[in-house]
């Protein structure tokens, strides 16, 4: 029989969460009245419920 090792997971409270969110966004070419141009967004959130 093997003895549990002694790393553990770190336990995350239920109160905290973390999110994760990409957008990809483009704009309509020129000759339609856009830039056609294009950007990329990457948006974390880190929140603790009180």
């Amino acid at each position: 029989m093997t003895e549990p090792s002694s790393k553990s997971k770190p336990e995350v409270p239920k109160n905290i969460s973390l999110s994760l969110e990409y957008a990809y966004d483009q704009d309509y070419e020129q000759d339609k009245g856009g830039t056609d141009e294009e950007a990329q967004t990457v948006t974390t959130q880190l929140a603790m419920g009180f």
